[in-house]
């Protein structure tokens, strides 16, 4: 992942970026309802994210890299103990 002024680039995996591509994807469901963000998906492969600060911004793009790994119903707490986590560092 690479991390601009307010931006993140990430790759990934075909599956991942489908789901982005839904209007009912769980991660940017749990994640819009806490921080504001854009998002671009490529076809080549690559997710841009850009938020309101640079923490925000990486904290996003956790959460979107973290949820191929994890199944859909713990989208939500997984965004939640980020969030927690990043207001404590």
């Amino acid at each position: 992942m690479r991390v601009g002024p307010a931006w993140a680039l990430c790759n990934g995996r075909s599956l991942l970026l489908r789901s982005l591509l839904q209007s009912d994807c769980p991660v940017l469901m749990a994640l819009g309802s806490k921080v504001a963000f854009e998002l671009a998906v490529g076809v080549n492969g690559r997710v841009w994210v850009k938020a309101g600060s640079v923490s925000e911004t990486i904290l996003a793009a956790n959460a979107i890299r973290n949820s191929e790994l994890i199944p859909a119903t713990l989208h939500g707490a997984m965004v939640a103990r980020l969030l927690k986590v990043s207001a404590t560092a």
